[in-house]
């Protein structure tokens, strides 16, 4: 079975691995389903087309309107949080949507974060549409080019301020770990997601049901429950 996933790539324009948790689940689906994940890695908007024309299955989805007319969903992998990340010397504070009044954010093009935030681009706020490269959207953020930028982490907000920074100095920068920090992610999430397999709607022949035997006793299990500990 194809699995479409997203691809991400560094500040060099080198495809970033995929995570040990994204390893590990699809490793176990697919002892658990008897079936060989044969994963494929493509910029986000570009997968999902690819799952609308019926190319395989796609994961790391959040369900829309329109996404759900197109596709089948399996049931809740995990929850992702949806974080705000600003320049720290901007004096950002973030508590509502209406917070985000008149700012521009950036935004990864054709991702959602969720229902609620997806009906306020070019609204409530401007819009910058980004690739996923992280690089380039710390980048833009440090030059001002956006007030701030949606970013997906299961991680608590201080944890995924540490590793931002972190990654911007060693990895961008080539530097030591500096004491100081650029980039500060806002206390409360924009919203919280739900992620989910799912499959164009002919082509389903059964799979979906398969996936969800697997995840529920996957998600029985003390190893499952560390791989996405929140």
């Amino acid at each position: 079975m194809t699995l479409l996933v997203s691809e991400e790539t560094d500040a060099y324009g080198k495809v970033i691995p995929l995570s040990e948790q994204n390893i590990q689940l699809f490793r176990s689906l697919s002892k658990e389903m008897q079936v060989q994940l044969i994963v494929q890695r493509y910029p986000w908007k570009r997968a999902l087309e690819k799952a609308y024309q019926g190319e395989g299955m796609i994961f790391g989805i959040s369900p829309t309107a329109e996404r759900r007319s197109k596709l089948e969903f399996s049931q809740v992998v995990f929850t992702e949080r949806v974080h705000l990340v600003t320049r720290c010397q901007s004096g950002f504070r973030y508590e509502t949507l209406q917070d985000l009044k008149s700012k521009r954010i950036g935004v990864v093009r054709g991702t959602s974060y969720g229902e609620a935030v997806d009906q306020q681009m070019g609204k409530l706020f401007q819009v910058e549409q980004d690739t996923s490269r992280l690089s380039g959207r710390m980048t833009k953020l440090l030059q001002g080019r956006m007030d701030g930028f949606f970013h997906y982490s299961y991680l608590h907000p201080t944890a995924l301020e540490s590793s931002l920074n972190h990654y911007y100095f060693s990895e961008i920068q080539g530097q030591p770990s500096q004491s100081g920090k650029l980039f500060c992610v806002q206390p409360k999430a924009i919203s919280s997601v739900d992620i989910h397999f799912a499959i164009r709607n002919d082509i389903n022949q059964g799979r979906l049901p398969k996936l969800d035997a697997a995840l529920i006793k996957l998600k029985q299990s003390e190893a499952f429950q560390k791989m996405f500990s929140q």
